[in-house]
């Protein structure tokens, strides 16, 4: 059961003050931020996640000399209430690329802001007890129904670390400076082995540097990994699986020869969904005797369905880099509503552009985009959206882009009342003035309800009217008394 699926954002301040070997700051140029996870932690009546953001400020020296960059750590801790329990969990904490925002405070100190967003995922193992009766009488009535239902059956998270070697190729500008350097753990398959879960993907490492020219250079790679972790069951291969990951460490070292050891902590948090064959007593009578049925409601946790959209996050900016050196899009959290042709997402995000201008100068743009996406959504089900960046931008002429996907989960907990037990009474003397057969006119009640009120049976009312279904609107029934 998932006892609470939220987005919370959280905005952290700090100011930074610059260390004696840094120029005084003459204009504030672009801030960057890595989310890294450092614990999560279940209470009885919370589940809390604590980390932080690894920020980098660039900015112009007011001496007019090339562009530094201030690293800074800002931490937090965030919290979800949850219902009071005994029984500890899972926790899948999703988090977001941050929004970190600097400003002057003076020519030595800076005012830095992140905006935190992570989704929070908890969820705690339940079992339900179902009533299916082997041994009742003849005459005592069963209705049973089976569902079948896409349902959660684990979850859990598989901890792994990375260590490359990084040099630059040939062809690239030589480093001076290491400036900002950033981590993105993306699934490219994940695969079900029996009780193995395989994920496969790569970490998309971007960094900026000081090149030996003087001037401000990116460059980037995809690392590769293949992980696999121990489940506590078997499943089918079709049975599906949602991956998560989170980045827990984060190091960049550079030795005297310039080459460059990057040291990572990630972290894969999934999962399973498997179809069940969910078959519940929901009712009993006799027409001949006295059963009295005790209910009670069963909540299950069904995905009705699962949609992938991919979506072109474009824009023009003003001022836009006559020639770009580094972008980078920010998304924000999607925003929902329920309008009459389903759920709106209002979705936003922010390009970071960093180049030069006409004149050689170095340019930083913040350019912001906005959109608007309708999802079908069904009557009591609960839709939960997550977007992320599946492409790096690109840019041609005044305009910037990248691709987003947008993936969108319907949930429902629809309770389904199931009988968790009987007592039957005795056979009871028929009354003799009791009628053999009525004549009722169908309406809003099932075939069942038209049964046990009338003392009769589904069988033998389908029986004597030739009913393979649910009979048609109005439709006269004859209904044969037990």
């Amino acid at each position: 059961q998932t006892i609470v699926n939220q987005t919370q954002s959280q905005e952290e301040t700090q100011q930074v003050r610059l260390s004696d070997a840094m120029p005084d700051i003459g204009k504030v140029l672009l801030s960057w931020g890595q989310v890294l996870i450092r614990g999560k932690q279940w209470r009885s009546d919370s589940v809390s996640l604590s980390g932080g953001v690894k920020i980098w400020v660039l900015y112009e020296p007011e001496d007019g000399t090339a562009p530094r960059c201030v690293e800074t750590w800002l931490p937090f801790q965030m919290k979800w209430d949850i219902p009071d329990t005994d029984r500890d969990g899972t926790i899948i904490a999703c988090p977001m690329t941050p929004d970190v925002e600097a400003r002057m405070l003076s020519d030595r100190k800076l005012m830095v802001r992140a905006n935190v967003s992570v989704r929070m995922c908890a969820m705690v193992p339940e079992e339900a007890l179902m009533y299916l009766p082997e041994t009742v009488p003849e005459d005592v009535q069963i209705l049973k129904n089976t569902y079948h239902m896409l349902v959660p059956v684990e979850s859990g998270e598989k901890a792994f670390d990375m260590e490359e070697r990084i040099s630059l190729p040939a062809e690239e500008q030589p480093m001076e400076t290491l400036l900002r350097y950033t981590l993105e753990p993306m699934l490219a398959e994940s695969k079900l082995v029996a009780d193995k879960l395989v994920m496969r993907g790569i970490a998309r490492l971007r960094m900026l540097y000081l090149g030996t020219d003087g001037g401000l250079h990116s460059w980037g790679m995809e690392l590769p990994f293949s992980q696999y972790t121990q489940l506590d069951d078997q499943y089918d291969p079709d049975a599906k699986t949602q991956i998560c990951f989170g980045v827990t460490g984060l190091e960049m070292e550079t030795d005297s020869e310039g080459q460059m050891t990057m040291r990572a902590g990630i972290t894969g948090q999934y999962t399973v969904f498997d179809r069940k064959e969910i078959t519940a007593v929901e009712d009993m009578y006799s027409p001949s005797r006295t059963v009295d049925p005790s209910f009670d409601e069963l909540y299950i946790p069904s995905v009705l369905d699962t949609q992938s959209h991919t979506l072109r996050a474009e824009t023009a900016p003003e001022n836009m880099p006559v020639k770009m050196t580094d972008a980078v899009f920010v998304p924000g959290v999607p925003q929902v509503q329920m309008t009459e042709d389903g759920m709106q997402a209002q979705l936003a995000g922010v390009f970071r552009l960093l180049g030069t201008d006409m004149e050689g100068n170095v340019s930083a743009v913040n350019s912001r985009w906005e959109d608007q996406w309708t999802l079908p959504a069904s009557e009591n089900a609960q839709v939960r959206l997550a977007m992320e960046p599946v492409e790096l931008p690109q840019y041609g002429g005044s305009d910037v882009w990248t691709e987003l996907r947008l993936n969108a989960d319907t949930v429902m907990q629809q309770p389904i009342r199931i009988v968790t037990g009987a007592e039957l009474g005795e056979t009871a003397t028929q009354d003799a003035q009791r009628p053999s057969l009525i004549l009722r006119r169908a309406g809003d009640e099932s075939l069942w309800e038209l049964a046990k009120k009338n003392g009769s049976t589904v069988e033998a009312i389908q029986k004597i009217n030739g009913l393979q279904q649910e009979p048609a609107a109005n439709q006269m029934l004859l209904i044969p008394v037990i």
